[in-house]
């Protein structure tokens, strides 16, 4: 089955008219009908119809399904699962660490989201995640402006020496401090594109002489997952 196929048949399953998809990620209707009719088999949309479509970019593009990070944490339940939102192939488990919960955030004005750090050497708690990144670290999500990719209360997990690849939430730290939490759509030698977590914003290019950092974004996990810190523990 071609991309284009994959992108229609998940579009019908849920019921989505073509328009509507097309409306909903501000896509010409022309583009979407000659990629779905398979006169073009690469497009610069596919993050967003992934996205649109809650799919997973990899499965969307290969027609392979990758192994989550769900199925490799101790909780194998579905309603833990859903919260694994970016997914990476991989042959063998990867190992679980404490990730520190290290403070708070919310989205803000223009697409940048406000955070709120804990103190150095403190914070809410850890949570076991499967990583190979010894430097991650989980935020709390406030409030429902990243629904419904991320819900009030969950913990994003962040791993910021894994490369990021197209397809992925990442968070990006600007040269001014300002941050971001995005999809990384494309990303050449000079310049990165970004598109919105929840299609509130219209996507964007920054050159990378604007950017100081790029972290990559593993996955969600819900609140319950939080292992809280005892009466004068700390990081």
């Amino acid at each position: 089955m071609k991309i284009g196929e994959r992108v229609k048949a998940a579009r019908e399953a849920r019921g989505i008219t073509r328009k509507a998809l097309a409306d909903g990620i501000g896509m010409p209707y022309s583009t979407l009908a000659d990629l779905e009719n398979g006169y073009s088999e690469k497009s610069e949309w596919l993050p967003q119809i992934a996205n649109f479509l809650s799919l997973n970019a990899y499965e969307l593009v290969t027609g392979q399904r990758s192994v989550s990070a769900a199925a490799i944490v101790s909780d194998h339940t579905a309603e833990y699962s859903r919260y694994i939102v970016n997914v990476q192939a991989a042959n063998v488990p990867r190992p679980s660490r404490e990730v520190p919960s290290v403070g708070k955030v919310k989205g803000g004005q223009n697409g940048y989201f406000e955070e709120y750090q804990y103190p150095t050497g403190h914070g809410e708690g850890v949570i076991d995640y499967p990583t190979t990144d010894s430097n991650a670290y989980a935020l709390r999500v406030v409030g429902d402006s990243m629904a419904p990719r991320y819900r009030a209360g969950e913990f994003i997990i962040v791993e910021p020496n894994i490369e990021a690849q197209p397809g992925t939430d990442v968070v990006v730290i600007g040269k001014d401090g300002q941050r971001m939490l995005k999809v990384l759509a494309w990303r050449t030698d000079t310049s990165i594109s970004l598109l919105s977590i929840n299609n509130g914003h219209p996507p964007m290019t920054l050159d990378l002489t604007e950017i100081d950092q790029i972290h990559a974004v593993a996955g969600s996990v819900p609140s319950r997952a939080l292992r809280p810190f005892k009466k004068g523990e700390s990081t």
